[in-house]
């Protein structure tokens, strides 16, 4: 149960910071990947290119926006990955130069453009998120959580986790449903550093950091028609983004 002393508000969406973003496209299986996806998004070639054939697999990576991108192919996905915050930090929030709005909106614009010149056949789609909203400690972030879910954990408690899909009606897609899933908790990080004095390795152990922390997996649900009209992709893939956008804004509704 909620702490019901407290009545908790959303905050703006601008004060959630993104972790990660994603689009995925499934499509009809490719006997030969394209390693020239990255170069197509960026415009330059990619830092690090690594080749499996064997499995299928090619992934290209490196520096792009304000953070690193990943594009991994597989003969029947393509996975495209934006993930802030150099050090890899589940927290990024501490060094991070733009908010999930400012982040949204330079790898939307970018993998729109791509997926309008996409010349395979596109089956489903999918865009993920990660995103975080700062909290005090575990218990105003429970607290924080109450605004957001129908059922929030007591602030004595740990370790809760909330899991769920509420499927839509597609407006841009006629006759296919929307799954809109999401998995809410409080994630905690405590850095520990280990510099090297004259008398020996001293472990330094910082502040624990708090923040709600969502995952947002909001794709097209199995269609029967086969592919999704060409026409129809970007819109569709702006519908995922405005229906995880509203999940941030107003949490977990019908």
């Amino acid at each position: 149960m909620a702490d019901t002393n407290v009545s908790p508000t959303r905050p703006p969406l601008s004060a959630w910071m993104a972790e990660s973003l994603r689009l995925t496209i499934l499509r009809r299986p490719m006997p030969n990947l394209d390693k020239g996806v990255w170069k197509t998004l960026m415009g330059v070639e990619p830092d690090v290119t690594t080749n499996q054939p064997r499995v299928g697999l090619v992934r290209e990576e490196g520096s792009g926006l304000q953070g690193q991108c990943i594009v991994e192919q597989r003969p029947n996905r393509v996975d495209v990955v934006y993930t802030l915050g150099g050090d890899g930090s589940m927290f990024p929030y501490g060094t991070l130069p733009g908010t999930f709005e400012g982040a949204l909106r330079e790898f939307s614009e970018l993998t729109a453009t791509w997926l309008k010149n996409l010349s395979v056949g596109v089956q489903r789609m999918a865009f993920g998120a990660v995103a975080l909203l700062p909290q005090q400690d575990r218990a105003s972030g429970y607290r924080q959580l109450a605004a957001y879910l129908r059922c929030a954990p007591d602030v004595e408690t740990s370790d809760f986790l909330y899991q769920i899909n509420r499927r839509r009606d597609s407006e841009a897609l006629r006759g296919a449903k929307v799954n809109r899933l999401s998995k809410w908790s409080v994630a905690q990080v405590q850095e520990t550093q280990i510099p090297v004095l004259p008398a020996g390795p001293v472990m330094v152990v910082g502040e624990p950091r708090f923040a709600c922390r969502v995952e947002l997996d909001v794709n097209t649900a199995p269609l029967s028609l086969g592919e999704l009209p060409r026409s129809a992709i970007v819109n569709h893939y702006r519908e995922l983004i405005a229906l995880a956008t509203e999940i941030l804004e107003s949490g977990d509704i019908p």
